[in-house]
């Protein structure tokens, strides 16, 4: 992909380095605070490869424009590099992912080592992802005859779109240049638009798998050191399992792999299935993915999910007041309008239609509660997850919510004061439901609460 001018011609790769790495910690950078605004908040982080800043900055070990920082000359710099190399008469670089482990692609490498002059630079392990994932790192002569020999024993290879080895030596070359470009890395606590977020999360280096001082990440050589050193993202994951949720904050699901083979073949003898869950996933609209990892914590009983500020909504409906309106009381001694009682409980309902119980009917009686409501499919998408032999069918737990909403309404006015502490649902049964035909879109309701004289209602 790539940015186009306005006559169509093409000014950049979305795809370099100095594009892709400070647009990929931009977004990770929104993600970690919308998630905050949630309620979300991590009990540890950590980053693979270049990901390794946003997670310094979920930390709250970095602020928000020295994680800019580091990424923007990450990603110049290797830029740079990338283009001197391609330029050069020497073979050029490249990276490729392999389904093998650490001790099974080792002899591939002797033998390659073997094979090959003394002045051709080497190939190496520049990532470790799993028990049964390596990524290699080095020139691309050497890295093709890998791959033929990878293809013919039937195991997986496949190469990545850069144009450089990463988590290699031969990223020394920009490594003093990237020291001093980033010398001046704030903390969170410095930067006077992130004064609320405190460096109190642990953060692993994905190199050394030890938990990293909040000082420790403000030092170039700790960030020249996540750019040349190999990523041993499996020793760091089999230390994290303990967790019970792993959320992956980036443009997609790149670690759900990774992350999924960590799990199977971990050693222990108690084995751990923690709750992977991404935030984006590719092909998919964004804001439901995010949505969906939000709506996985909270349902695995992630604490302090926000469900009203993730919805958008605010935490008491009101309608909005028209600034213009007269300072002075209404005479309502001379009344111009006979309206009828249905009119009235029209214009003056007080309360909003609910998606599940509808509105209250127009000769609405508390003794005798209506609501009247129109489902549509359209407008509740949801409903369609539901099927029983292949048709619609309205969910029982939709009832139990109908009936809830619809006492919390008789009860719950502004008039009468009173506060609901619970709700008892006796004799349940379920024996008309409501059902959606293939050609029905929407369904009609009405919803009855018959008062009894145990001082409860009858639904």
């Amino acid at each position: 992909m790539s940015l186009e001018g306005d006559d169509g011609a093409s000014v950049v790769d979305i795809n370099s380095a100095e594009i892709s790495q400070p647009m990929t910690t931009c977004l990770q950078i929104a993600l970690i605070d919308l998630l905050a605004s949630f309620g979300i908040h991590p009990s540890v982080v950590l980053g693979h490869s270049s990901a390794e800043i946003a997670a310094a900055y979920a930390a709250g070990a970095l602020s928000h424009t020295s994680a800019i920082k580091a990424a923007y000359y990450r990603g110049v710099l290797s830029s740079l590099l990338a283009s001197s190399w391609q330029n050069s008469p020497s073979d050029t670089l490249t990276m490729m992912d392999v389904a093998l482990s650490r001790q099974e692609v080792t002899p591939y490498l002797q033998k390659l080592t073997n094979s090959v002059e003394d002045d051709v630079p080497g190939v190496a392990i520049g990532c470790v992802n799993s028990p049964k994932s390596v990524t290699l790192t080095g020139a691309k002569s050497q890295i093709d005859i890998l791959e033929e020999w990878f293809h013919r024993d039937g195991i997986f290879a496949r190469r990545l779109k850069v144009p450089l080895t990463y988590h290699s030596r031969f990223m020394e070359a920009i490594a003093d240049e990237y020291s001093a470009s980033i010398q001046d890395l704030e903390t969170v606590s410095e930067d006077s638009a992130s004064e609320k977020r405190v460096p109190k999360i642990p953060m692993i280096f994905s190199v050394t798998g030890d938990i990293v001082a909040p000082k420790t990440l403000v030092s170039p050589n700790y960030w020249v050191r996540n750019l040349v050193s190999s990523v041993e993202f499996a020793t760091v994951m089999d230390k994290l399992l303990i967790i019970t949720h792993l959320l992956e904050i980036g443009p997609r699901s790149a670690l759900q792999g990774p992350i999924r083979e960590c799990i199977e073949l971990q050693p222990h003898p108690i084995k751990r299935n923690p709750l992977y869950i991404p935030t984006l996933v590719r092909k998919q609209s964004a804001s439901v993915a995010l949505l969906q990892a939000v709506g996985a914590l909270w349902s695995a009983g992630h604490d302090g999910v926000d469900l009203m500020q993730a919805n958008g909504l605010e935490k008491q409906l009101s309608r909005p007041i028209p600034p213009n309106m007269p300072r002075y009381p209404f005479n309502h001694e001379q009344k111009y309008w006979i309206e009828s009682t249905l009119s009235r409980n029209f214009h003056f309902n007080g309360v909003r239609r609910h998606d599940l119980l509808g509105s209250r009917s127009f000769d609405w009686n508390p003794q005798v509660a209506q609501w009247r409501n129109v489902m549509r499919l359209d407008e509740l998408p949801w409903l369609k997850d539901h099927t029983i032999s292949g048709e619609i069918v309205f969910p029982g737990a939709g009832y139990v919510v109908m009936a809830i909403e619809a006492a919390r309404q008789l009860f719950c006015s502004k008039d009468n004061g009173v506060t609901i502490h619970g709700f008892y649902i006796q004799d349940a049964a379920f024996s008309h439901p409501i059902r959606f035909p293939s050609n029905v879109e929407q369904v009609k309701t009405q919803t009855t609460l018959l008062s009894q004289p145990s001082h409860s209602f009858q639904f």
